[in-house]
């Protein structure tokens, strides 16, 4: 049970996921939706049909973590992603720390901001239910919070939609032109904020910034348009779910009750740093942005 499979991010992490079950024999079923309900609803169609194993990405914590519970009651494992429940037991959850990787795009503004003042922030949010983007949020907020220059004049939520990113961007830059940076939950709406800074005649004087390393939005960091993007690797998080249920089902039983996926902030010159070898860098993360480089095959 996946988020909008036509997001991105989620698009890889399914297919980490297909590619490594496939290597193992495993049938996978996917089903992806940003409405609570329906994810719950597939959970429970799932249990129904008496399948071995559960994965989560969820979208509503408190739904979801009732479907859990049921799950657990019934003996089925349930394995979480990127954003958990906010109740039952997993065998583990596999994400960054969306905490601290909030704490890197707010430690990317203040950089930013160092010399001005007011330094006026657009906040252009997901689904507040969803864990995963509160938890974003609170990070870069706590960051900010010690630099009076900066100020969050606007925010509001768009439940993951890329068009109503795209309004709310023109909407925040409408009543406040002299916005300075767009901070977005997650890569679609950093894109559509990219769309509505161009839309307002603001290129080059409005920073963008996105959230998880969906290999399309890291082509608009090679290319400038979008400042700051915290990668958390979708591609790695569906292959270690797999890799995990593999342990589990041949009698491994011993998890961390968190699996930790490294996030890394990535700026235009850093990447493109990274890519001619001046700086150094983890193998995951050049992966990731020579698939950005090549267009993104296969995703």
């Amino acid at each position: 049970m996946l988020p909008d499979v036509s997001n991105p991010f989620i698009a890889a992490e399914q297919l980490g996921a297909q590619n490594e079950a496939k290597k193992y024999g495993y049938n996978l079923l996917v089903k992806g939706s940003n409405d609570g309900a329906a994810q719950v609803a597939a959970f429970q169609t799932y249990l129904g049909a008496g399948v071995k194993f559960l994965g989560i990405n969820t979208i509503d914590g408190k739904a979801m973590g009732a479907a859990v519970t049921q799950a657990n009651g019934k003996s089925v494992p349930v394995i979480g992603m990127q954003s958990p429940p906010a109740a039952g037991k997993l065998v583990t959850f596999i994400a960054s720390s969306n905490l601290n990787a909030g704490k890197t795009v707010g430690q990317g503004i203040v950089k930013y901001c160092a010399n001005i003042n007011p330094c006026k922030i657009g906040d252009i949010q997901g689904a507040l239910t969803d864990p995963s983007g509160v938890d974003e949020e609170k990070g870069m907020k706590s960051v900010i919070a010690s630099h009076p220059n900066i100020q969050i004049v606007s925010a509001s939520p768009t439940d993951y939609d890329p068009e109503k990113a795209l309004n709310v961007g023109e909407s925040m830059l409408t009543a406040h032109p002299d916005i300075k940076w767009l901070f977005s939950w997650w890569d679609q709406g950093a894109q559509s904020a990219v769309a509505a800074v161009k839309a307002k005649g603001l290129t080059g004087k409005v920073a963008v910034s996105g959230f998880s390393g969906s290999c399309p939005a890291i082509k608009d960091v090679l290319a400038g348009n979008i400042s700051y993007d915290a990668m958390e690797f979708p591609l790695l998080q569906g292959q270690t779910f797999i890799d995990d249920i593999h342990k589990y089902l041949g009698g491994s039983k011993t998890f961390p009750a968190m699996t930790l996926i490294p996030a890394f902030g990535i700026t235009p010159a850093l990447a493109h740093s990274v890519l001619n070898g001046t700086t150094k860098a983890p193998a995951y993360v050049v992966e990731a942005l020579k698939q950005a480089q090549a267009g993104c095959p296969g995703l």
